[in-house]
């Protein structure tokens, strides 16, 4: 409510705020180093967005932990890797790391922004996902590096995806199909935007999309269609 009332407070403070961004690198005991930074709201969605992409390269049989691997990849990525190597060791692993077979991934920024910013009719402030309310100017500047696409919604529902990409398939033919069409999952996962699972925050590009009612291979015309409805995101 303060952010729509008085926009030019929530600039001020943020401005402020972005002055003083920083990234402290120290020695610490037993061999280590502790980092701390403050970064600009968009900017560390982007970084954390990165290190989990990059975290979830190794294959299961990596013996090290979630949190090790974020650690290692920001390591990578300061040595200029674009991939996170395997630590399974095994010669025929299917997540062995170079980066012919690493795709790099590009982070998706999901903000959630009122047309009447847009067109400067208005201040109201918008939504950054997994960071919160932000100013009407940080919108306008967000929006205007951003390759967009639309998502229309009736009541919080999302409706329709546009800047659909690939051949259209009729909805019946696509219901049955086990995997989802890339249109169909990146709507899933903007509706949803993080784990489904109570009181878990993964975004929702590093999700699995999992069906509700299991998918049938034998005969997918006996349920557990492949449709908005029955699917959700679920991290692994």
């Amino acid at each position: 409510m303060i952010a729509a009332v008085d926009p030019e407070l929530v600039i001020a403070q943020r401005t402020r705020a972005e002055a003083d961004r920083d990234v402290v690198v120290r020695p610490d005991t037993d061999g280590m180093f502790t980092l701390w930074g403050a970064l600009p709201g968009a900017g560390g969605v982007a970084l954390e967005d990165r290190l989990r992409a990059l975290a979830l390269g190794p294959c299961t049989e990596d013996p090290r932990t979630l949190a090790q691997r974020r650690a290692d990849a920001l390591i990578a990525l300061a040595h200029g890797d674009t991939y996170l190597g395997c630590g399974c060791g095994s010669p025929a692993c299917s997540s062995s790391a170079t980066e012919a077979t690493h795709h790099r991934c590009r982070p998706v920024i999901q903000v959630v922004v009122p047309v009447e910013t847009l067109l400067g009719v208005a201040d109201l402030p918008g939504v950054l996902a997994r960071y919160g309310i932000i100013d009407p100017d940080l919108v306008r500047t967000l929006a205007a590096d951003a390759r967009w696409q639309q998502l229309l919604t009736m009541d919080g529902a999302p409706l329709a995806l546009g800047s659909a990409r690939g051949p259209a398939v009729g909805p019946d033919l696509a219901a049955l199909r086990y995997t989802p069409s890339l249109t169909l999952a990146s709507l899933v996962r903007t509706r949803d935007g993080h784990c489904r699972f109570p009181g878990c925050t993964a975004p929702a590009p590093s999700c699995d999309l999992d069906h509700v009612t299991p998918y049938d291979h034998t005969d997918p015309t006996c349920g557990g269609l492949t449709i908005p409805s029955n699917l959700g995101c679920l991290c692994r």
